[in-house]
């Protein structure tokens, strides 16, 4: 698979998946290119990530795909300017996206597993937001496209963030013991409850992404 620019990766991502659910307001949208070469050449890259398998977490699949959206999200931790990544920043930033993507595939076998589900109102709801959002059919359609997705595929994933947001709301939110700093006994709880999920769990992390001098390359583990 050829290389990726990661600042070409930085910037659209921020257009196609920097706000809601994957998706961007009208006054938030980092335009894309203007050349319609670069463009196809990055929805071919998008279309490629998507074949590739980053980690297994009992048997579902985590994408390059998935890695790089998440990657896209926590990136403003670290750095404003998405020029100023360097490799060691960029590791850490896809440690950290790989781990949180991992336990959330673990929080969501275990919402299955306790039988809860995303109320589908909720779900049409913020598929609703996000078409206002976007201002136009037209500009929802392209967008869309840009992020690899369908309506489909983008109405399964909010699904999973209403579930998400379900399992941890009752798993860590509730549980967390009361005190006077909060903030820390929420990730304490989280802690624990994670190491809960991955007793059992069979976890493989199958390809690594090695970073040289602005661009990115799957490497096998």
């Amino acid at each position: 698979m050829k290389k990726f620019s990661l600042l070409l990766i930085g910037s659209l991502l921020a257009f196609v998946l920097g706000g809601c659910n994957g998706m961007v307001k009208k006054d938030e949208a980092v335009r894309p290119p203007d050349h319609e070469q670069a463009e196809q050449e990055y929805l071919k890259g998008v279309e490629e990530s998507k074949e590739i398998i980053v980690a297994k977490v009992d048997g579902s699949d985590v994408t390059m795909k998935d890695l790089i959206s998440a990657m896209n999200r926590l990136a403003p931790k670290y750095v404003k300017d998405p020029r100023d990544i360097d490799p060691e920043i960029d590791q850490k930033v896809k440690q950290e996206a790989l781990d949180l993507l991992i336990f959330r595939e673990l929080a969501l076998h275990e919402a299955a597993r306790q039988g809860l589900r995303a109320a589908p109102e909720e779900v049409e709801e913020t598929m609703k937001k996000i078409k206002e959002n976007m201002g136009s059919d037209d500009a929802f359609r392209k967008s869309l496209s840009l992020s690899g997705n369908t309506e489909e595929s983008l109405r399964r994933q909010i699904e999973r963030d209403h579930l998400f947001r379900m399992i941890t709301d009752k798993e860590v939110l509730q549980k967390a013991a009361a005190g006077d700093n909060q903030e820390q006994s929420i990730e304490k709880r989280k802690r624990e409850w994670e190491a809960e999920l991955k007793k059992n769990a069979r976890i493989e992390v199958t390809l690594s992404v090695e970073v040289t001098d602005g661009a990115e390359k799957p490497t096998k583990e």
